[in-house]
């Protein structure tokens, strides 16, 4: 039987009036947000068009771009407006009343901030003349600790040099392996962050005199060499030992200052260095005093290690000694000698508050660190003078420990090449075609194969001129052949050298980071 008709229009009516209940519900809800919305919306728009309006406009003149990599030098401008959309800022030097507060929020890692800017001047006392307007400047807004980072911190090739009385403990005469163990871990920690080393070590003589049963005070020569023998096998060990528990291969190579002064001996060495740090392993480097001819003198590791770093292009030169860096005197006789911290030119007077070593076991002093100094800043070296004796030396160098820096004013590389171009007379020449010019002007090495012509009497390691076509200078460089040799590889491939001289040699007459370009217009070659 159907239902009653009034039963049915009674549930659509229920049905209409739960469904309206609903919608007013819905709208009661809804439209608050809506408008509240919208407001916001119309707000966000105002509040932006006062505050980065400024900025869009004036962004050429005054705006600072945040690029990683560079120092802050500007915390006292007067900052005005901050645009977040182009992370820059806008500076009015002219009416401080625009100062805002910049602020870091949060410190996201080492190298990265969160910042904040607030505050400005109303747009009718905003007065922007054009000679306000200034070069665009670029800076960086790096952490405070990242900031005051070391030389050492920043270098891609480290010479650290430990003296005798570090290693040797003056009452024993044995070694200080205690000490020299922390040292290790502190060369593990720059290697594992892709820094490469390289340690020049005294010691050996000051060992081997114990072992030998050598009376104290000084020693006629053929002793010295007799102690060095003994102490530099021992000295060896020692490293080879600690530094292959971390699957570190460590290689021996003994020098003489003739080595770095004389330049056949210098570029083999050269060459020697270069591929050991390239194949992973830390060159442990002692004078090679058993074979001296003259007096072996305690203290020349100090010059040794910077010629050193000079002809492995260093960055960073470290002396580890009993000293803690340079005074205006003597301060173990002056109690009034001023620390210098910093030098940022080896002058006369600098040079004059060089004294005497303190330490019985080594006798370098400070004369000959001055002398290290001016060897390492001439080519483009930082030197630091920094106590020894505390654990974990160079650790401490990296956390603010006290230290002198000594200061150059250009690169490794920059001193490298401004020396080869500096050369007052090219022992001789070599011409190249149009496809080694190209090569050259995008930063490349010059192969055998771009050569056509050499000219004059050279050797290998002289400083020679590159010629374009119709005789012009274009660059300069130091040849890794001679001119005999390399009359007899130029037009051929790099892997037919070895056929033509009966000798494996570099693939390149001149590496790019031997060649300084003289003109940069070099050539019409298009990229």
């Amino acid at each position: 039987m159907a239902p009653p008709a009034d039963d049915s229009v009674l549930v659509v009516v229920l049905i209409l009036v739960v469904i309206l209940i609903l919608v007013v519900i819905l709208i009661v809800l809804i439209v608050p947000v809506v408008v509240f919305v919208v407001v916001l919306i119309l707000v966000v728009i105002f509040v932006r068009e006062i505050v980065t309006g400024p900025a869009l406009r004036l962004r050429d003149l005054f705006q600072i771009h945040l690029v990683p990599g560079v120092e802050i030098h500007l915390l006292d401008v007067a900052v005005e407006v901050f645009d977040f959309h182009q992370f820059g800022v806008l500076v009015d030097r002219q009416h401080a009343e625009g100062i805002v507060f910049l602020g870091v929020l949060i410190p996201l890692s080492p190298d990265r901030l969160v910042i904040s800017a607030h505050g400005f001047l109303p747009l009718e006392n905003r007065r922007w003349a054009d000679d306000t307007a200034g070069a665009r400047i670029t800076y960086s807004a790096r952490s405070m600790q990242q900031r005051n980072k070391s030389p050492l911190a920043n270098a891609r090739r480290i010479v650290v040099k430990v003296g005798s009385a570090l290693l040797v403990d003056q009452a024993t005469g044995r070694l200080n392996r205690a000490w020299l163990e922390t040292l290790i871990e502190d060369l593990r920690r720059l290697r594992r962050r892709g820094q490469q080393v390289i340690l020049v070590s005294s010691g050996a003589v000051a060992l081997g005199r114990r072992h030998l049963q050598l009376p104290k005070g000084p020693l006629a020569l053929e002793q010295k060499q007799a102690a060095a023998a003994v102490g530099q096998i021992r000295l060896a060990h020692a490293y080879k030992e600690l530094l292959e528990d971390d699957s570190i291969t460590v290689a021996q190579v003994l020098l003489t200052l003739q080595d770095s002064e004389q330049r056949d001996r210098y570029l083999n060495a050269r060459a020697t260095l270069t591929t050991l740090l390239e194949l992973g392993a830390i060159p442990v480097i002692n004078e090679n005093d058993t074979v001296a001819t003259s007096e072996i003198r305690y203290g020349d590791n100090d010059r040794l290690a910077a010629r050193v770093a000079q002809m492995a292009s260093a960055d960073c030169l470290v002396l580890l000694s009993d000293v803690d860096g340079l005074y205006t005197a003597d301060p173990n006789k002056d109690p009034q000698a001023v620390f210098i911290p910093e030098v940022r030119e080896i002058t006369p007077a600098i040079e004059a508050m060089a004294g005497a070593s303190a330490s019985d076991v080594g006798s370098g002093g400070m004369a000959t660190k001055i002398i290290a100094a001016r060897i390492a800043v001439s080519a483009g070296c930082h030197l630091c003078i920094a106590p020894g004796a505390h654990r974990h030396p160079l650790k401490r160098l990296e956390t603010g420990a006290r230290c002198t820096w000594f200061l150059p004013t250009a690169s490794p590389v920059t001193a490298r090449k401004q020396w080869i171009a500096g050369t007052l007379k090219p022992a001789g020449s070599i011409s190249v075609d149009e496809g080694a010019l190209g090569a050259l002007s995008k930063g490349r090495s010059l192969l055998p194969a771009g050569v056509t012509a050499a000219r004059g009497s050279f050797n290998r390691g002289d400083t020679i001129s590159v010629l374009a076509a119709d005789g012009t200078e274009i660059a300069r460089g130091i040849t890794a052949y001679s001119d005999k040799d390399a009359a007899r590889i130029l037009g051929r491939h790099s892997n037919e050298i070895e056929g033509l001289l009966g000798y494996r040699g570099r693939d390149e007459i001149i590496h790019r980071d031997d060649l300084v370009l003289l003109r940069r217009d070099v050539t019409k070659t298009e990229d």
